[in-house]
């Protein structure tokens, strides 16, 4: 019979081999890189209405996980997130469009877009834009009328004002009796263009002879408006 002889040496050689390999092996599995956020980037808005908007984006990278959830988020302030109002278009990577319905006319809006993976939701670049005026809104914002008590204030342009005469008494003569004065501060009536809104607003009570006031009128649209400087005075001190 003939016999077998063992290299030890050789034995623990290879054996030493195997154990390096499986470890080294076993590092590359766990030295995979675990996923990033997606990247990507916001479209510019498009097709605006007063109360609506087509935007969209493109996402160039998953970052190593499959994207799950895309679409764009916005707000009236800047940096909105998907906590506030978004739409859902989608998954996976590449471009994509987004309709934003239900706005406001008339009002800047903030957007970016959003893309989710297992690594958490990264953002695109903010856009923002402005709906339009909603059709058939005015855009005159005049003050067509001004009194005080049954005094008539004068208009001219965006000034209005009004000068009380002294009741019987010479010019330069202190008086006391001022023909139609009405005790400061007094409530305005004022007409405005239709639709328009006014800001202090009419029941407000002004003090026009020693401060006189400012009124911004605002049109129907919401955009256009008309800043007026109300002042009153008397002929003699």
């Amino acid at each position: 019979m003939k016999k077998v002889r063992f290299n030890l040496s050789r034995v623990v050689a290879i054996a030493t081999c195997l154990a390096v390999t499986t470890m080294f092996s076993g590092c590359d599995d766990n030295e995979k890189e675990d996923p990033k956020l997606p990247v990507l980037t916001t479209a510019e808005a498009s097709a605006i209405t007063a109360t609506s908007a087509v935007l969209g984006g493109n996402i160039t990278s998953d970052g190593g996980a499959e994207v799950t959830e895309r679409g764009v988020c916005w707000a009236t302030s800047a940096t909105p997130t998907v906590s506030v109002s978004k739409t859902t278009d989608g998954a996976g990577t590449g471009s994509f469009t987004s309709n934003l319905t239900g706005l406001t006319a008339n009002t800047t809006y903030y957007v970016r877009a959003y893309a989710t993976n297992s690594a958490g939701t990264a953002y695109g670049n903010e856009v923002s834009f402005s709906t339009t005026v909603e059709a058939g809104k005015s855009s005159e914002c005049d003050i067509l009328s001004f009194k005080v008590g049954e005094v008539e204030y004068t208009i001219n342009g965006t000034n209005i004002f009004h000068i009380y005469a002294c009741s019987g008494t010479e010019p330069g003569v202190t008086c006391s009796d001022w023909i139609g004065l009405v005790p400061m501060p007094a409530v305005p009536t004022i007409i405005l263009s239709p639709g328009a809104t006014i800001n202090p607003p009419v029941t407000s009570a002004q003090n026009f002879i020693v401060n006189g006031a400012t009124y911004v009128v605002t049109a129907e649209d919401g955009l256009t408006q008309k800043a007026y400087s109300v002042k009153a005075s008397r002929a003699v001190e």
